[in-house]
């Protein structure tokens, strides 16, 4: 009889079947994770650029001279998104402005002057107490900055 050989190491392992599988549910998760991510993202960048046009707009409406003979310097300023929403013209825009001469409703056509300045192409005014005034389209060099406390700061 043969004796038997003297054991060399370790039994080997048992063979895997691959590894620990993940659900559908995981990469579903996943998935749903990165759109929010995406479509967050996307909205920070639509909002920042929203600001940017309110901030124009507003500077825009703020040296024009009819907005100044009627609502004096803008204190507040509200976007009426049901006026804007009703406008066929995608650059129409309706604005409710507070001022310290009276308070109203613009509803113009914004043009972009450069990356930082609007300017209004024609539009109305209709004060809160009944009347209505047209604005005149605005001279390019009509222009005002504000600054981050909403402060004017002319050009």
């Amino acid at each position: 009889m043969s004796t038997p050989e003297p054991l060399q190491g370790p039994a080997p392992l048992p063979p895997t079947t691959g590894g620990k599988r993940r659900g559908a549910g995981f990469w579903i998760a996943v998935g749903a994770g990165v759109v929010a991510l995406v479509a967050a993202c996307a909205g920070a960048v639509a909002w920042w650029g929203w600001d940017a046009f309110t901030d124009q707009a507003r500077s825009a409406m703020a040296v024009h001279p009819t907005v100044i003979e009627h609502i004096g310097t803008i204190r507040e300023m509200d976007v009426d998104w049901t006026a804007t929403g009703a406008e066929p013209d995608d650059d129409t825009f309706a604005f409710h402005l507070y001022g310290d001469h009276g308070s109203g409703m613009v509803i113009a056509r914004f043009v972009t002057v450069d990356s930082d300045h609007e300017r209004i192409d024609s539009g109305t005014l209709t004060m809160d107490n009944g009347p209505r005034v047209s604005l005149a389209p605005q001279d390019d060099g009509d222009v005002l900055d504000m600054d981050e406390d909403g402060q004017e700061d002319a050009e």
